[in-house]
């Protein structure tokens, strides 16, 4: 039988660099080690392999295989992932709800417990929809109007469109983006607003090794400002604004240490891996973590000018989209 041929997700092109193998065994065990079991997940397979689309500069995992409810209730009850289900303060919350005007509607895909509708007037009407069943529990508790559904099967019976539709931290976690953007603009209002926020892969965290959270199951997807300026392009949406917030200060312990692993790395001719499994590899990141502790006792600020983890891009739908 001819073995089909990987093509990026987005763009569907063929051209595309193998970046790195990732040993499924090792990614089991440190899972694992943060409390996660993921033994079920990977029935047969023994590597995952990632490249990266030499067309739109996708980053992706193949085969792609994403999370599911019992990994993500999982991952809500871990520190790890802290505050999960309500994660509020975040920097595409503080930016979408200066675009949203103050009675429109809003659909919130991927909405987790509803935290973002607290950042909206009391005349917007909110909609969340949301995989997770503890997170729909826990909205409907707050008595925020969230529904325990995916895109594809909230259009079969929705009966309205929306004016905005936000879409914070899920394009990462997507197997299939056609499907999911298609049912998104399907109950998107024409001339109506799309907000997506990714994680940035051209900031530090496509630089540190194991960074767990990006990562198969969680993360299978890696967006940067040119794959979503393609998507963008792809689905016929115009392009109003593209942000990239800068390193913070929770994040800036991890910035440096990217940073310093990353030169440590070059210095002694040792290529860059998703994955560390060596002894040196563990040693250098030891080292690294030493330094990174340090600049920050010595409260040194550069991470301030640079390039943080979100990236949001703001879009228009056509008329004829």
């Amino acid at each position: 039988m001819k073995e089909k041929p990987i093509v990026c997700p987005l763009c569907k092109n063929k051209n595309h660099k193998h970046v790195d193998s990732i040993n499924v065994s090792i990614l089991k065990d440190i899972w694992s080690s943060n409390n996660i079991d993921i033994s079920n997940m990977f029935d047969n397979l023994n590597s995952l392999n990632y490249y990266k689309c030499n067309n739109c500069s996708l980053g992706f995992f193949d085969p792609q295989i994403s999370g599911d409810n019992d990994f993500y209730s999982q991952l809500g009850q871990d520190k790890l992932n802290y505050d999960y289900y309500e994660h509020g303060g975040k920097t595409e919350f503080e930016y979408a709800k200066k675009i949203i005007s103050p009675e429109s509607s809003v659909l919130d895909i991927g909405s987790g417990a509803g935290a973002f509708s607290n950042y909206l007037g009391p005349k917007v009407k909110y909609t969340g929809i949301e995989l997770s069943s503890k997170a729909v529990e826990i909205a409907q508790k707050n008595k925020v109007n969230v529904i325990k559904s995916t895109i594809e099967e909230y259009v079969k019976t929705a009966k309205k469109k929306f004016d905005f539709i936000v879409v914070f931290q899920v394009l990462e976690h997507i197997e299939d983006i056609h499907s999911f953007i298609e049912s998104t603009t399907s109950v998107l209002k024409d001339e109506g607003t799309l907000i997506l926020a990714v994680p940035n892969n051209n900031s530090f965290i496509c630089k540190t090794p194991n960074h767990i959270l990006n990562l198969p199951p969680h993360h299978i997807l890696h967006w940067n400002k040119k794959s979503l300026k393609r998507l963008a392009v792809e689905f016929k949406f115009s392009v109003n604004d593209i942000y990239c917030e800068r390193v913070s200060q929770e994040h800036s312990m991890s910035f440096y240490f990217s940073l310093i692993d990353s030169f440590l790395k070059k210095i002694f001719f040792i290529s860059p891996r998703i994955i560390k499994i060596s002894n040196t590899r563990t040693l250098l990141s030891k080292v690294s973590w030493r330094i990174a502790a340090l600049l920050i006792f010595f409260n040194i600020r550069i991470y301030k000018k640079c390039i943080g983890q979100t990236i949001i891009i703001t879009m228009k739908k056509s008329i004829s989209s």
